[in-house]
């Protein structure tokens, strides 16, 4: 991937707390204030056998998907799970596919050559590569721009994005098997284009659209905070037609919207002045207002949000003072963002961290870096630090973490999950347990016994039982993070804690 594709698309772009857990650490966690990030195991995704690999995002069981450079000179989209890159392909004749999106089926889309143009695509490992297709009575040449693009996908398989639609682009929405369909009004009452770069499982999308007698003209995305685009607001948009616009700062004149997440929080970029840097926003499209908050910059002109996770944590690039870009994590709004850059373990090969594009609920980050001279995608898991996993360039399969020493041979789930959040809280100081490190410890910890459980052999029905406990595990965590930033966990929060890890439990068939 190179020149101003790169550039524009470098823009676009289970954890399981058993009743051990709350019974060990709610005590310990009353008024507690939070703490900064913690250390990182950063793991490089390698490549298919280019130089170079860019990772947009990241799903609630640590599946990434991006783009890699092939030895032949393509671009092909990629699948990351358990420390194998899988090549998406690509159809018949053509050299490109990128993957953007991912939800927690394995459900991912992007866009590929298709002999007739680019064409907004989805895999699944049991389906392979599929086209998506273009709005009805569209053709495009192989020399446009893509027809169309999937930009993002929801838990419920609700995929969305941007098509050409005669001389304009539009929105559309879809799923498997059914036709593109223009969302209606998708041009908002605007000119062209329209694009929807998210949506969420309650079907709440965001993106970006062209106001109405407004020239928005596109430009080449010289670095990953420049918006490729001029003038165009950022939206919110229900499927069932409901749309707000989310315009720029005060005097500025450009605004975008990049994600949303399950609480309709939107984040993106948005100017003070026209034409001028954008600033990574975020936005509570129920609050009344709709007002966007200043997620800040880290001392350089110019930031952009591209993630946003449950717990309203924020990944995306900033500039710093010298006009270099670094992967940020925003924790809470009103606080600086964090330079991921300067949580490289000393002596990492890691050079740079130089955009973040996705965090998940586990706190899992991904986005792209410098390692080894070499510009490659990467996933930081929270943990310990001061390991990192490398890859060559050319590699077409990694490895992730080294097996945690209880989780060695997964052969029972229960135990194994125990052991890892014994040995985290064992492991820890006085200190680490009165602060927000402990939660990061226990996470990173788990979400290696995961790994080692979920790809452990081949039962099914283990994770099966991973699968279905998902949804009530993602919300006791995102309770445990909403209090943590609140500063202390009282009884009552306790309990809602304890009934939900006994839920999972149940879930799990855990006794």
């Amino acid at each position: 991937m190179t020149g101003g594709r790169a550039a524009w698309e470098r823009y676009d772009a289970v954890r399981i707390f058993a009743r051990l857990a709350i019974l060990t650490v709610v005590p310990w966690l009353m008024t507690t204030p939070v703490a900064g990030a913690g250390p990182y195991q950063i793991v490089d995704l390698g490549t298919l056998g280019g130089p170079a690999s860019w990772a947009y995002a990241v799903n609630a069981d640590g599946d990434v998907v991006g783009a890699a450079a092939t030895a032949s000179g393509g671009t092909h989209g990629f699948f990351y799970h358990a420390g194998t890159l899988t090549d998406l392909g690509t159809f018949p004749g053509g050299i490109l596919s990128v993957a953007l999106a991912v939800n927690s089926d394995g459900l991912v889309v992007g866009y590929a050559d298709t002999g007739a143009g680019q064409h907004a695509i989805a895999w699944s490992a049991g389906l392979g590569l599929t086209d998506l297709g273009t709005l009805p009575g569209t053709t495009c040449s192989p020399n446009n721009q893509p027809c169309s693009i999937a930009r993002g996908v929801s838990e419920t398989g609700k995929i969305v994005g941007e098509a050409a639609n005669g001389s304009k682009r539009d929105a559309f929405v879809t799923s498997m098997g059914k036709p593109l369909t223009d969302v209606p009004g998708s041009t908002f009452k605007g000119g062209s284009p329209a694009v929807l770069m998210g949506i969420n499982s309650h079907d709440h999308a965001a993106g970006y659209f062209c106001p109405a007698k407004v020239a928005c003209s596109r430009g080449n995305a010289s670095s990953p905070t420049d918006p490729g685009y001029a003038k165009v607001e950022a939206v919110y948009y229900s499927l069932s037609g409901t749309w707000y616009a989310l315009p720029p700062f005060s005097s500025g004149d450009t605004s975008l919207a990049t994600a949303i997440n399950e609480s309709n929080q939107v984040v993106g970029g948005a100017n003070t002045t026209p034409g001028g840097p954008l600033h990574a926003f975020l936005s509570n499209v129920t609050s009344p207002n709709r007002a966007l908050v200043d997620l800040g910059s880290l001392g350089g002109p110019a930031s952009i949000a591209y993630a946003i996770n449950g717990a309203g944590e924020v990944v995306g690039s900033a500039q710093r003072p010298d006009g270099t870009s670094h992967a940020v994590l925003w924790e809470a709004t009103g606080e600086p963002p964090i330079d991921l850059q300067s949580l490289i373990p000393a002596g990492s090969p890691w050079t740079s961290l130089d955009v973040a594009t996705g965090i998940n609920d586990a706190g899992l980050i991904v986005g792209w870096g410098v390692v080894n001279g070499h510009q490659h995608a990467f996933l930081m898991i929270p943990g310990n630090g001061t390991t990192t996993t490398t890859v060559p360039p050319g590699s077409t399969t990694t490895t992730t973490l080294a097996p945690a020493s209880s989780c060695e041979t997964a052969a029972a789930p229960a135990a194994c999950l125990l052991r890892a959040l014994h040995g985290a809280l064992a492991s820890a100081t006085s200190a680490e347990v009165r602060g927000a490190r402990l939660r990061r410890r226990l996470e990173a910890a788990i979400n290696k016994a995961v790994f080692q459980v979920s790809t452990a052999g081949s039962d099914r029905g283990r994770i099966r039982r991973l699968r279905a406990a998902r949804r009530a595990l993602r919300t006791f965590l995102v309770t445990l993070r909403r209090g943590m930033k609140a500063g202390r966990i009282d009884a009552s929060l306790a309990l809602s804690l304890q009934a939900l890890a006994e839920s999972a439990l149940a879930q799990l068939g855990l006794p």
